[in-house]
């Protein structure tokens, strides 16, 4: 049996030093997206050069570009959303990277909790997300959603949140959304050192557990480093 169809949308704003392993991390997924989207905000370096690389691989779009940041990467995501074809949409920030068999755990998570419109998870160096909503507003470069969540063209104000990492999640919340965070480190920004332990299971934003203090192992079964992530290891 297959895995749903999944749409990419990788957002850049003169994103040049750090798309190419934005990309490459997605194209190595075990559950590889049917689609990945690149949505250019008018930048002026090399961004779109680097996705073309690609070649088939990728579809590149652009957009024209403001004196906002924020509200290019916002314009960027939803130009995205326009031309995604699936069923389920992720976002990956261009600084980001994704371990392995990340898609493949978020989908298994949706197809276990029906009811969920969106799945997040932790992403390194040891965020360590404890339920509360300022800690989930960083997950936001992990979000695996439902088309059905963005609605048919996104929202505007949905999208500029998560552009800033910032209110997110209580725009997520005031539209109804469901959302759960799977308590695994599938993500992190590069240069940074992991350290992750893997608890017994996912969360949900109205059901907090207790998270032990910062930089503490919540138990010894599965750790993480920076090594071991980026070259694909699934660990001892």
């Amino acid at each position: 049996m297959g895995h749903p169809s999944v749409s990419c949308i990788i957002p850049t704003r003169d994103s040049a030093a750090s798309l190419r392993g934005a990309i490459e991390s997605v194209l190595c997924q075990s559950v590889c997206p049917a689609e990945i989207i690149v949505a250019d905000a008018g930048s002026t370096d090399t961004s779109r050069d680097v996705a073309r690389e690609f070649g088939s691989w990728v579809r590149l779009v652009w957009c024209a570009r403001s004196t906002h940041a924020d509200a290019d990467v916002a314009a960027a995501r939803r130009l995205g959303l326009r031309f995604a074809t699936c069923d389920f949409i992720t976002m990956l920030d261009p600084v980001a990277r994704w371990r392995p068999d990340k898609l493949e755990r978020q989908l298994a998570h949706l197809a276990a909790r029906p009811g969920l419109d969106l799945s997040i998870t932790e992403i390194g160096p040891e965020t360590r997300l404890n339920g509360e909503q300022s800690a989930l507003e960083h997950a936001y470069t992990t979000l695996l959603a439902r088309r059905v969540a963005f609605g048919v063209s996104g929202d505007p104000e949905f999208m500029l949140a998560l552009s800033r990492g910032d209110g997110w999640i209580s725009c997520a919340e005031d539209r109804g959304l469901r959302y759960e965070l799977l308590p695994e480190i599938l993500a992190h920004i590069p240069g940074h050192t992991l350290a992750h332990v893997v608890e017994d299971g996912p969360r949900t934003a109205d059901e907090p557990t207790a998270s032990p203090a910062r930089g503490q192992p919540r138990d010894g079964r599965l750790r993480w480093g920076a090594d071991a992530f980026a070259g694909g290891s699934r660990g001892p």
